[in-house]
C-alpha cells in the first residue's frame, strides 16, 4: 500500500533540478540628491556642516550614498510542489552631495579643489554601487537556477536566506574597500578643498538590516545605508 507520505518522498526525490520559464528582473531606480550650498571659501566647512545629511550614527556625512533594496516572489503552491514564477529585485539608491554655488570671487584653485572632491566622491560610490550591482547580479543568477521545493514556506525561506547572505557580503565589501581607502579619502589621489584636508574627518559608516516577510507579494526587505566624508 502506497501512502500519501510515501508519494510526497518519491516526488522529493524527483523534484525538477530547476524551474522552467522563471522571470527574475532587477528594477533600478537610482537618484542625485543634491543640497545647495551658499557660502564664501572660508565658510564652507561650517556651512556645510550645518546642512549636510545626518548619517547612520548621527554624524554629520557631507555626501551619502543610501541603497534600498527589496524583492517580490511570485509563488504558487501546487498538489506536490511550489511553482515560482518569478521574482522581482528592486533596488533604490539615493545620492546625496553638496552642491557648492561659487561666489563670484572664487579663485580658480578653490573651484577646481572643489571640483575634484565631488569627483572623488562621485568615483568612490560608483565602485560602491558597483559591488552591490554585482551581488545582485549574482542574487539573479542563483534564482534562475534554484531548486524547486516542495511548499512555498520552504521556498521563501530558501530565496530570503540567498538574497540577505549577498546583501551581508556586499555590505562587507563595502566595509573592505572603506578601511583599503581610508574611508574613501585615499581612493584617489586629489587635490581637496582646505576645509576638507585640513580637518580630522569619519569618512565612512555602513549600517545592513534585513527582515523576512512570509507572503506571497513581498517577502524580504534588505537595506545597505553607505555614508561618506562624515565630520565628527
Amino acid at each position: 500500500m502506497v501512502t500519501a507520505a510515501d508519494d510526497f518522498e518519491e516526488y522529493d526525490r524527483e523534484l525538477p533540478m530547476k524551474y522552467d520559464h522563471v522571470k527574475v528582473e532587477i528594477d533600478q531606480d537610482i537618484r542625485n540628491s543634491p543640497y545647495h550650498i551658499d557660502s564664501s571659501v572660508d565658510g564652507l566647512g561650517d556651512v556645510i556642516l550645518d546642512k549636510a545629511p545626518d548619517g547612520d550614527s548621527g554624524i554629520k556625512a557631507l555626501s551619502k550614498l543610501s541603497i534600498d533594496v527589496d524583492w517580490q516572489i511570485s509563488a504558487e503552491q501546487r498538489t506536490h510542489m511550489c511553482y515560482l514564477h518569478g521574482v522581482k529585485i528592486i533596488n533604490r539608491t539615493v545620492f546625496t552631495l553638496p552642491l557648492w554655488d561659487f561666489p563670484e570671487d572664487t579663485s580658480q584653485t578653490d573651484m577646481e579643489k572643489w571640483d575634484s572632491f565631488i569627483e572623488s566622491a562621485n568615483m568612490y560610490q560608483a565602485e560602491n554601487r558597483k559591488i552591490i550591482l554585482r551581488h545582485l547580479d549574482n542574487f539573479k543568477t542563483e534564482l534562475e537556477n534554484i531548486r524547486p521545493t516542495r511548499k512555498c514556506d520552504e521556498l521563501r525561506k530558501k530565496i530570503n536566506d540567498m538574497g540577505g547572505a549577498h546583501l551581508q557580503a556586499s555590505a562587507n565589501e563595502i566595509n573592505a574597500l572603506a578601511l583599503e581607502t581610508n574611508y574613501g579619502k585615499d581612493y584617489k589621489s586629489l587635490d581637496y578643498p582646505d576645509f576638507y584636508s585640513n580637518r580630522p574627518e569619519q569618512m565612512s559608516e555602513t549600517v545592513t538590516e534585513e527582515t523576512a516577510k512570509n507572503n506571497e507579494a513581498k517577502d524580504s526587505r534588505g537595506k545597505v545605508n553607505r555614508s561618506d566624508r562624515k565630520r565628527k
